[in-house]
């Protein structure tokens, strides 16, 4: 699959529609521990940042165990309540940028790699069982969810690309669908 080109649909399709957007809309706090959307953007900044070094990682370690990170303190640490929208939408196009080059020049033999090590079941917003072998492209077919997730929640009316990346669960290796074990925010 071109997960590439998919990535960059979805980030030109959101940036258009965010844009539109009025500021003060953006930067509302539906209560003082939910992000706004402006937040949220930058909450996906961060997620590609880490599972652009999940991508990079997964080759040499030789397995699919990765660090999650504390998404509240990286978004207050940022601090994106208080930047500019348009920095922020530039960072978050150019960050997707970089991963989607980066999984296009990553070979089908290591993105459909079967890895019996993962924790997807703790990191992913659409957990794999610890006891399935895990992919590298079901952890970014699990980005693609994350990202519309949230793109749900900011644009009116947005729709996804497709029904196949409501859940990520619904592709894995063996050919089973796997039940949603527990709703997680992706670490």
């Amino acid at each position: 699959m071109n997960y590439h080109l998919i990535i960059r649909e979805i980030v030109l399709k959101a940036i258009l529609n965010i844009r539109m957007l009025d500021n003060s809309d953006l930067s509302l706090k539906p209560s003082p521990t939910k992000w706004s959307k402006k937040e949220t953007v930058g909450h996906l900044i961060d997620s590609a940042y880490n599972n652009h070094q999940r991508v990079i990682r997964a080759e040499k370690q030789g397995n699919l165990l990765f660090q999650g990170y504390d998404q509240d303190d990286w978004v207050a640490k940022n601090n994106y309540q208080h930047r500019d929208m348009d920095d922020l939408l530039n960072m978050w196009e150019m960050t997707n940028r970089h991963l989607a080059i980066l999984i296009e020049n990553t070979g089908d033999r290591l993105l459909n790699r079967k890895f019996t090590q993962h924790n997807f079941h703790e990191i992913c917003m659409d957990p794999l069982p610890a006891q399935e072998a895990a992919t590298l492209s079901y952890l970014i077919r699990d980005y693609i969810f994350h990202m519309e997730h949230h793109l749900v929640r900011i644009i009116p009316d947005y729709e996804r690309i497709g029904e196949e990346f409501r859940s990520s669960a619904q592709y894995c290796q063996s050919g089973k669908i796997i039940p949603k074990v527990r709703w997680l925010a992706f670490r």
